[in-house]
C-alpha cells in the first residue's frame, strides 16, 4: 500500500514553507489564482521553492487560468504539478505534459465516480464536495 503524502497548501513564505516541512509535509501548496488572498508571484515561488529540500514538491493551485498563465508558470517558477481548480478540461490539464492534481466538484457519490473517469491522467484527484447526505 503506497504511503498517504501530505500536502499544505496555502504557503506565502520560505518560513512558512520550512515549517511545514519540518510538520512532514512531502508537498507545498502555493495559490496562483489572483483574487486569492494567500496569492504568490512567480518571484516569491522561486524563492521558496529554491528554500525546500530536494524530496519536496511544489504544487500550483490554479482556478480556470489562461493557457499563457500555465507556460509562464511551468517556464518561470519550476513547479512540479499543477493543481487545476476550476474547469478545466481534461485535454486543457494534460497538455503541459507535467503531472497534475485535479480538484472535482462533487455533490454525490455518483458524481465521484463519473467525473472522476474524464481525468485518467491525473496524477491525484481532489474531491471537493457540497454538504449532502449522499457524499
Amino acid at each position: 500500500m503506497q504511503r498517504c503524502r501530505v500536502k499544505i497548501c496555502g504557503i506565502t513564505s520560505v518560513a512558512d514553507a520550512l515549517a511545514a516541512v519540518d510538520a512532514g509535509a512531502d508537498a507545498i501548496g502555493l495559490m496562483r489564482y489572483a483574487p486569492s488572498p494567500r496569492y504568490v508571484s512567480l518571484e516569491r515561488i522561486r524563492a521558496i521553492k529554491s528554500a525546500l529540500p530536494p524530496l519536496v514538491s511544489t504544487v500550483a493551485v490554479m482556478v480556470n487560468p489562461e493557457a499563457s498563465e500555465v507556460e509562464v508558470l511551468l517556464e518561470e517558477g519550476g513547479i512540479d504539478i499543477v493543481q487545476f481548480h476550476g474547469e478545466e478540461s481534461p485535454e486543457f490539464c494534460k497538455a503541459w505534459g507535467r503531472p497534475f492534481i485535479k480538484a472535482l466538484q462533487v455533490r454525490s457519490r455518483s458524481d465521484i465516480e463519473c467525473t472522476a473517469m474524464r481525468y485518467p491522467e491525473a496524477q491525484a484527484l481532489l474531491l471537493d464536495t457540497k454538504p449532502s447526505a449522499d457524499v
